[in-house]
């Protein structure tokens, strides 16, 4: 099964917003409109319009004609020639990722300084994530941090529940060298061996973005076999 992970950034595409933002439908213009900083507001119309002109590349659409639903717990669908995707950004940096006929997670964070990381690690996380994590070395406990929670968001949006599923529900690994792997998987849900949980971190850093120097990312299939390409956007659209 292939799997494209197409990375891009607010800082890198500029040039782009114009002409991205003209594909947006009505209600995606309000909420564009409706962020405070200009920084969110790219974000947005840049995430959004590069899944709009991506998805019309795959199923050979303008990117204006695109439809883009909504399930349950709010993660968006597209209907035709069977494609899946799923999208993350934080702070300007974007993760979009596709296949065909199988559910998938991405997750994309950067590192947001002055956060309580040992009050969200054990309010939200599995017992054996909290005692793991609390046993690491100060100096590692961010970094493991943000891939814990990267790869969580990950699968947890690869089921498509989002956070109506709870965290401390399934486990996966985290710590500094280890394999990345889901190690317990939710009662009545597919094993852990039947789950691709790849960290995309590295790649996600080969942009070249600078603020990428504190991006974290992971994308979760629920297929024991992908392969996964890489595709960069810049100055110019695919």
């Amino acid at each position: 099964m292939d799997v494209h992970v197409w990375h891009t950034s607010v800082n890198l595409a500029h040039n782009l917003l114009p002409e991205l933002e003209l594909t947006l439908n009505s209600t995606e213009r309000v909420r564009a409109a409706a962020f405070h900083h200009t920084r969110d507001r790219e974000s947005f119309v840049l995430a959004r319009g590069m899944l709009r002109w991506l998805l019309g590349m795959y199923v050979d659409l303008p990117p204006a004609e695109v439809e883009i639903r909504y399930g349950e717990f709010g993660k968006p669908y597209s209907s035709p020639e069977n494609i899946e995707f799923n999208l993350s950004h934080s702070g300007g940096q974007i993760l979009i990722a596709f296949a065909r006929g199988l559910s998938i997670g991405v997750d994309i964070e950067l590192v947001q300084p002055g956060v309580d990381l040992a009050e969200i690690v054990t309010r939200f996380f599995s017992a054996e994530e909290v005692a793991e994590w609390s046993r690491l070395p100060t100096e590692f406990q961010t970094d493991a941090f943000y891939r814990l929670w990267t790869r969580k968001e990950a699968f947890v949006k690869g089921l498509g529940l989002g956070f109506s599923l709870p965290l401390d529900s399934f486990a996966v690994t985290f710590a500094p060298d280890s394999e990345c792997l889901v190690t317990r998987s939710p009662p009545s849900f597919l094993a852990c061996s039947q789950w691709s949980l790849l960290d995309l971190t590295e790649s996600a850093r080969s942009l070249k973005d600078a603020s990428m120097s504190r991006a974290y990312a992971a994308l979760a299939v629920p297929s024991p076999r992908i392969a996964v390409s890489h595709r960069f956007i810049r100055n110019s659209l695919p």
